[in-house]
């Protein structure tokens, strides 16, 4: 467990007597740097995760356009 004057994210004092410590609602503390780090290793880790915008239905088969009718859509 972190003190009240250690990172958040790497355990090493935070300085007030300058710029780059951030104070969080949970009245913890860390480094701007190590905050940025960790954000943008969160962020790369939830694009992966992501579910591609165009991806084919489950059956195997494009989804179909609801404004479209023809055989292709089973509406004709």
């Amino acid at each position: 467990m972190t003190g009240p004057e250690r990172c958040r994210y790497c355990g090493g004092r935070v300085l007030w007597h300058g710029p780059g410590g951030l104070v969080f609602g949970d009245s913890s503390v860390g480094h701007l740097s190590c905050y940025e780090e960790h954000e943008t290793r969160r962020q790369a880790a939830r694009r992966e995760q992501a579910v591609p915008a165009a991806h084919p239905e489950p059956n195997g088969q494009d989804a179909c356009d609801p404004l479209e009718e023809g055989e292709a859509c089973g509406t004709t």
